[in-house]
């Protein structure tokens, strides 16, 4: 509410706090509520007010990715989409919201595997399943890279790639150079193993 951020001062009766950025400024009509200008930035206080903090979205990531960490999916993982709905189910267990085929929009209608919301914060994970990783790298790397482009202009530094199934010794060099390259980005790469059942 407007009152809560009014200053008590007789003699300036639009001085007001700011509930953003904390500081004092003179109100030049009754309803601004916060700084009309801070560092030269037109709007800074409101616009930044209305939207998750930086250390916010990562704390929701962070979640996200101990989550798949400690995951292990059931074997033998042969097909995206069963994966997709499988990967959506575990999640959630421990997450409110969990979207599938999360609509991007845009041109061409793009759409990422999962997204985890909560209030404004949401983390996108786009799943691949280690086989990919088997075949011509650059080819699978190129392409990751076609569909991470659109995806970081939404979810920025909240965005993971999870590959499912185990790594062999020529798909473990493959995944820690996709590793590597997307960490300079901003994106991570877990790896979600798999384990079989055992016959009685």
């Amino acid at each position: 509410m407007i009152l809560e951020s009014l200053v008590i001062d007789p003699f300036n009766p639009f001085l007001r706090r700011c509930p953003y950025c904390g500081r004092e400024f003179i109100a030049d009509q009754m309803g601004r509520k916060f700084c009309v200008e801070y560092n030269g930035i037109l709007n800074y206080c409101k616009d930044h007010y209305h939207k998750p903090r930086i250390h916010e979205r990562l704390e929701l990531r962070k979640e996200v990715l101990n989550f798949l960490h400690d995951l292990q999916m059931p074997g033998p993982i042969e097909d995206h989409k069963e994966m997709q709905e499988m990967l959506h189910w575990f999640l959630e267990f421990a997450f409110d919201n969990v979207t599938r085929e999360y609509a991007i929009g845009g041109e061409f209608l793009k759409r990422i595997d999962l997204c985890v919301k909560e209030n404004k914060k949401q983390v996108g994970i786009e799943i691949k399943l280690t086989s990919e990783l088997e075949g011509d790298y650059s080819q699978h790397f190129n392409g990751l890279l076609g569909q991470l482009s659109y995806y970081e202009l939404i979810f920025k530094n909240n965005l993971i790639v999870a590959y499912v199934g185990d790594l062999s010794r020529r798909t473990r060099a493959h995944f820690e150079k996709v590793s590597s390259a997307l960490k300079e980005r901003g994106i991570i790469v877990v790896n979600i193993p798999e384990y079989f059942d055992e016959l009685e």
